[in-house]
């Protein structure tokens, strides 16, 4: 799966669970015309002196994909 691209569509009548495993770069986008709701559940707390986060800018030469809108960024 290295530097592969997994797009998955979420509904209200498809909710679904997704993992993210570590070091994994991933983005979430509300494509619909009412709110979403996503739970962010992580396995530890955040730390801001050694942070397993790191983000991409959303147009970058990583990850194969344009988001047709870059609103909430």
């Amino acid at each position: 799966t290295h530097k592969m691209l997994f797009q998955h569509t979420l509904t209200e009548q498809n909710r679904g669970l997704i993992s993210y495993p570590p070091g994994v770069y991933h983005a979430l986008q509300n494509v619909g015309v009412t709110d979403a709701l996503l739970v962010n559940m992580p396995t530890r707390p955040y730390d801001h002196v050694d942070p397993d986060k790191y983000r991409l800018p959303l147009v970058n030469d990583v990850i194969p994909f344009k988001f047709e809108t870059s609103v909430g960024w």
